[in-house]
């Protein structure tokens, strides 16, 4: 089209992390964990939902992204508990269990999405997952509040069930993604302006 657009550049703190270097001593303390929505794909980082959120309560913040997975953030989660955050802000990612991978190209080959027995066992199990990865997160941070903030899309096919320790906030599509970011694929800036307002 012939716009001239800032370029985007990625660069990582100390711990190999994108965002600024945290500060154990903070008064209030986040911790942000999920996909590239979250890793702030295609956006500078001062228009990262993550920047803007530990920017408006004046927090220090670690961004545990990209994760293709949950499964995949419970080592790194374990590795900073001492980082103590007042919050924790977990964002979609690919799948809630790492077998997801394995079970797309099974899909691919066998189709075996369409069979209702597959789906019905494969979505208990993404539940079964999410529950206990709640009770994790709360023995693991017992006084953080826990906030599971996803995009209503395929990566979700298993139902988000009711959690004790997590609030859950929908990212409807329509109304949160209303502009894309430079890889024309991520949500673009305005669209993350949005969705940190909502957390």
């Amino acid at each position: 089209t012939g716009e001239q657009f800032e370029k985007i550049s990625y660069a990582w703190n100390s711990l190999g992390l994108r965002g600024p270097e945290p500060n154990y001593s903070a008064n209030k303390k986040i911790i942000f964990g999920g996909g590239s929505l979250s890793l702030g794909c295609g956006v500078k980082l001062e228009d990262s939902f993550p920047f803007i959120v530990a920017k408006k309560f004046n927090a220090s913040y670690l961004n545990f992204s990209p994760a293709d997975c949950f499964t995949d953030l419970i080592d790194i989660l374990i590795e900073y508990k001492s980082f103590s955050p007042d919050y924790i802000v977990l964002s979609d990612t690919r799948f809630i269990q790492s077998y997801g991978w394995g079970l797309r190209e099974i899909y691919k080959i066998r189709r075996l999405e369409e069979e209702k027995g597959y789906r019905k066992y494969f979505t208990r199990a993404d539940i079964d997952c999410l529950k206990m990865f709640d009770y994790f997160l709360k023995g693991l941070f017992p006084n953080t509040k826990l906030i599971l903030a996803y995009c209503e899309r395929r990566a979700w096919k298993s139902i988000v069930p009711e959690l004790n320790n997590i609030q859950k906030i929908a990212f409807e599509a329509k109304e949160t993604v209303v502009d894309l970011a430079r890889d024309g694929f991520h949500p673009g800036e305005k669209s993350h302006a949005i969705m940190a307002d909502k957390i």
